[in-house]
């Protein structure tokens, strides 16, 4: 694997750039390369400006510089036509196939799956690794300009996602396991005295029922919440509480919230379980 050095280009492009001027200016500083690793337009207000990408490793360049003019043309003439004025935006990028990026970016995969393996020691590091290339080929399907930024993100959430199940998932627990003492010999208590005890449980629900003003269904709730701001926008979750408080649920509403539901729960994640969850976290 050859070290991925980058050598950057900006190339201002006039709002009413011509063809020729395109080509001039993409010559000017692309005089002494055939390809490139890749680029990036951008409407900056008061002018178009190219980022260009070069790689030092030759064969990592796949892009062509000769027909870079034309396509930039092409995309600018289609983009004018619908241009708003004080937005500023990517308008249109290339990058290298698939398999250059995930082979450039095996350092970044690296750096990023020991960052998470140090957070979440339960993974394997070689899980972590797969997980961060198909990160890359979904968000490079999904037609996304891959960055380290992006890709940091992603992962991120695709190993937060990978935990949830385990995170909720009731711990099971042999009763030979459990009636062990302390000490950690062979001799056995009694089995009847790690039966539940229906009262000294609700003389804890009792005590963690208020925890710093909150009580525990708010914290309970609040979790709950934060699972579906998972799947969902802020918007559409509030849009949801709007209609299931004001009793006027539409059917795409509810057809959404029961997909939702359904999702979960091949996650292993319910109520019962997040209440399990938060009374063993306290």
């Amino acid at each position: 694997m050859s070290r991925n050095e980058l050598i950057s280009y900006q190339i201002p492009l006039a709002l009413n750039a011509s063809k020729e001027s395109i080509t001039a200016a993409i010559n000017d500083h692309l005089t002494t390369y055939s390809h490139v690793y890749s680029w990036i337009l951008y409407d900056k207000t008061n002018e178009y400006r190219l980022d260009v990408l070069v790689s030092e490793t030759v064969r990592y360049n796949t892009l062509l510089v000769e027909t870079l003019p034309s396509i930039v043309y092409e995309i600018l003439s289609k983009y004018r036509a619908n241009r708003q004025e004080g937005r500023k935006n990517a308008i249109a990028f290339r990058q290298p196939p698939l398999e250059i990026l995930c082979e450039t970016y095996k350092p970044l995969i690296y750096s990023l799956c020991i960052q998470q393996h140090t957070c979440w020691p339960q993974i394997e590091l070689e899980d972590l690794i797969q997980m961060c290339n198909l990160r890359i080929c979904v968000l490079y399907q999904q037609g996304y300009y891959i960055h380290k930024r992006l890709l940091n993100k992603s992962f991120a959430n695709a190993v937060l996602m990978f935990l949830r199940p385990e995170r909720y998932k009731p711990q099971t627990i042999s009763l030979d396991q459990i009636s062990k003492s302390k000490s950690g010999d062979d001799e056995s208590v009694n089995r009847v005295e790690v039966i539940e005890d229906e009262s000294a449980t609700q003389r804890m629900d009792e005590a963690i029922d208020e925890i710093d003003g909150c009580t525990f269904e708010d914290l309970v709730s609040k979790e709950m919440r934060s699972i579906v701001l998972e799947f969902v926008s802020q918007r559409t979750y509030d849009q949801w509480c709007l209609e299931y408080g004001t009793k006027t649920v539409s059917r795409s509403t509810a057809s959404q919230v029961n997909a939702l539901k359904s999702k979960l729960s091949v996650l292993g994640i319910n109520r019962k379980n997040i209440t399990d969850y938060i009374v063993k976290r306290r």
